[in-house]
């Protein structure tokens, strides 16, 4: 019954959330000089009243919310102003699928490569001073700089991979979107996985299976291991959202029409149904994601279910 009350107390701290994030962008995108409307070129009276009619842009805020946020739960987003053929959430339908896709393989590369790193070398007494270094180091380094060296290195000297571009059937254009967003958070597990080993050899479970005469190597991945990794289920939420902020970035640098490409063109464009739409979704994956990494700390944790 516990768990049942919090899932509930949860979904209702999401949509009190979503619904508070609808309001601030609305009133933000109001409050900004200019709109979607505004170019070069003055358009007649008629036509941008006949627009901002459609789009519903001339309604107060009390409406303009109360009509978005009823269209939102029956799935419609409203139509994109820079894209006048599609539907926002057909935009979404087809940009969401590439960045969560992106996310979970540079997620997955970065803990499958830094579990067995901190198991091997956690012992060793430089490990964690590397580890901080070169965390610092990737963290220093944008995106934005990190993306055009790699392509530089890898497509335009070496030939090996594709310069930019996404295409499902292709892996080939996978590899360097997912390398640059899995390299600083790749770090930032190592870093965290060799300190919670290092606890976790100080734990009575791993000095009692010393005791017993167990191998170094089933004492490290059966009894330091899992402690190690119950303390590191809670970095998995700020990596997941860095993951989601910094494939804006990968996106725009490698061209893949992934949410967060959608995103960043939206604001440039004032393109307002379409920003409103990215950010909802993006705001409701973080949140899904958190849920995921809370629950799972709740099922390895014992601490955590004590606590609940």
């Amino acid at each position: 019954m516990k768990w049942l009350k919090r899932i509930g107390l949860r979904m209702v701290g999401t949509a009190l959330t979503l619904l508070a994030l609808v309001a601030v962008c609305l009133m933000l995108l109001r409050a900004v000089p200019g709109g979607p409307l505004d170019g070069e070129r003055e358009m007649p009276s008629t036509v941008r009243a006949a627009i901002e009619a459609q789009y519903g842009l001339d309604l107060p805020f009390s409406e303009q919310y109360g009509r978005y946020v009823s269209n939102a739960l029956d799935g419609e987003l409203g139509p994109s102003m820079q894209y006048p053929d599609f539907n926002v959430e057909e935009l979404i339908a087809l940009s969401a699928p590439i960045t969560i896709t992106l996310g979970l393989l540079a997620t997955f590369l970065a803990l499958g490569a830094a579990i067995p790193i901190a198991a091997a070398i956690a012992a060793e007494p430089m490990a964690l001073q590397a580890a901080r270094t070169g965390t610092l180091v990737m963290l220093a380094v944008p995106k934005f700089v990190l993306a055009p060296l790699l392509v530089l290195v890898f497509s335009l000297s070496l030939n090996w991979l594709p310069v930019g571009g996404f295409a499902w059937r292709e892996p080939l254009t996978w590899v360097l979107p997912v390398a640059c967003l899995a390299l600083p958070q790749f770090f930032v597990l190592l870093r965290v996985l060799i300190e919670n080993m290092r606890a976790a050899m100080e734990k009575s479970p791993v000095i009692a299976a010393r005791a017993r005469g167990y191998s170094p190597l089933r004492v490290v991945t059966r009894h330091a291991l899992p402690l190690a990794l119950a303390q590191t289920f809670g970095f998995f939420g700020p990596i997941l959202v860095a993951l989601l902020t910094g494939s804006a970035v990968i996106e725009q640098v490698f061209n893949i029409p992934g949410l967060g490409r959608y995103l960043v063109q939206a604001a440039l464009n004032r393109d307002f149904t379409l920003l409103i739409g990215c950010v909802i979704t993006v705001a409701t994956i973080t949140i899904v994601a958190h849920f995921v990494v809370e629950s799972l700390q709740e099922l390895f944790d014992p601490r955590v279910r004590a606590r609940g």
